[in-house]
C-alpha cells in the first residue's frame, strides 16, 4: 500500500470530513495508521505551509491507498478540488447536513459484507442524496431528483438522464426499506449491484457539484436554481 495523505493534527477542523472526502475521490474505502514520513508534494496545493510534523510534536493521520486499488491523477485532482471546496463551504460555521453526506457516502464506498450488507450500502447513498438535496417539506422524492436533474445538467435544463437515474435508484431503496426486493438471489444481486453503483455515481456528483458551487440552504434558493418542480409530473 501506498501512502496518499498526511493531514496534521489541528491543521483543519474537519479532519474527519476531510478523510472521507479522500475515500469519497478514490470511491474506494480507505486503510488508515499512525506513522510519520515524508510529506507527498502534491499535498502543497492545498497549502504551501502545511508541514510532516506538528509543533505540538504529535504524530499525523496518515491514509493509504487499499492494496488494490492503484490511484490516477484524476484521484488526487478530484481530492484536492473537494478539499478545497470543503475548506470554503465550511468558511467557520458547521454545516451538518453536508458532514453528514460526507460520512453516509464515504459509508457507501465501504465493501458491502458481515452485518452490512450492499442494501445498508444503497441506504447510505440515499441518507447522503437527501441531505445534500434538503431541505425539502414535501415530495422528497420527487424533489431530490428534479434538484439532481439540474445540478448535474450539462446544458440549460434538467438532465433526462440524471432524472431516470434517480428515479430508478429510489425504486429500489424504496424495495429495500419496505422489503420488496427480489428474492430471487441472482435477481436481486443483479438490481442491488447496480443500484449501489448507481447510487454512489450520483451522490459523489452531486457532493462534488455543491462543493464546487457552494451551499444551498433553504427551499427557495433550490426553487431559483431547479424550477418547475411542481409542473413536472414524474
Amino acid at each position: 500500500m501506498r501512502v496518499l495523505i498526511l493531514i496534521v493534527a489541528g491543521y483543519f477542523e474537519k479532519r474527519e470530513a476531510l478523510l472521507h472526502l479522500l475515500s469519497i475521490a478514490v470511491q474506494s474505502k480507505l486503510a488508515s495508521h499512525t506513522e510519520i514520513v515524508a510529506l507527498p508534494p502534491w499535498m502543497k496545493q492545498l497549502d504551501p505551509n502545511i508541514r510532516t510534523q506538528p509543533a505540538s510534536g504529535s504524530s499525523g493521520v496518515f491514509d493509504v491507498w487499499p492494496e488494490d486499488r492503484t490511484p490516477g491523477a484524476q484521484d488526487v485532482d478530484a481530492f484536492v478540488s473537494a478539499a478545497r471546496g470543503w475548506s470554503t463551504f465550511c468558511a467557520g460555521k458547521e454545516d451538518r447536513s453536508t458532514e453528514l453526506a460526507i460520512r453516509r457516502l464515504a459509508a457507501a464506498f465501504g465493501i458491502p459484507g458481515g452485518v452490512f450488507g450492499t442494501e445498508d450500502r444503497i441506504l447510505d447513498a440515499a441518507v447522503a442524496l437527501e441531505a445534500l438535496y434538503g431541505p425539502t417539506s414535501s415530495g422528497v422524492t420527487k424533489k431530490i431528483s428534479w434538484r439532481a436533474a439540474w445540478l448535474l445538467s450539462e446544458s440549460n435544463g434538467p438532465s433526462d438522464a440524471v432524472l431516470k437515474e434517480m428515479k430508478s435508484f429510489y425504486k429500489t431503496r424504496s424495495k429495500i426499506v419496505h422489503g420488496t426486493v427480489s428474492r430471487k438471489p441472482e435477481k436481486r444481486e443483479r438490481e442491488l449491484a447496480r443500484t449501489l453503483d448507481s447510487g454512489r455515481a450520483l451522490a459523489r456528483r452531486s457532493l462534488f457539484a455543491l462543493l464546487e458551487r457552494g451551499p444551498i440552504n433553504s427551499e427557495a434558493e433550490w426553487d431559483k436554481l431547479a424550477p418547475g418542480v411542481d409542473n413536472h409530473g414524474g
